[in-house]
């Protein structure tokens, strides 16, 4: 394979599974399971994807995965992709504050989204 085909290859079939973790960044390994949720959603019922992960020590996985008919449907979707639209830039004292204890974030749950125990 050439260069120029093995960089085809990563736009078309790796690059798209990349899209949250561009957004969340290193997850370490919730990385794999974010880029399977973020390519499963755009898959037809039926299609299938590879999904390959290994670690610093011997462990390594390599799953073939089937999307389901339920695989678009799944709220968390919209879920997140609404997270990301509502962050907001903070500073690095705020962030450290955050990080301290010293300031709690408070975000408002509808209602409708809310869970009873």
């Amino acid at each position: 394979m050439t260069k120029g085909q093995l960089s085809a290859f990563f736009e078309e079939k790796v690059q798209p599974s990349l899209a949250w973790n561009k957004q969340i960044g290193n997850a370490y390994t919730a990385s794999l399971w974010i880029s399977v949720a973020d390519q499963l959603r755009r898959l037809a019922p039926g299609s299938v994807m590879t999904a390959f992960s290994y670690g610093s020590g011997f462990g390594a996985e390599l799953f073939e995965i089937s999307a389901g008919p339920e695989r678009a449907r799944g709220a968390w979707a919209r879920d997140v992709e609404s997270d990301f639209a509502s962050r907001r830039l903070i500073k690095a004292s705020e962030y450290t504050k955050l990080r301290s204890g010293e300031r709690r974030i408070t975000a408002s749950v509808p209602p409708a989204a809310a869970v009873s125990a």
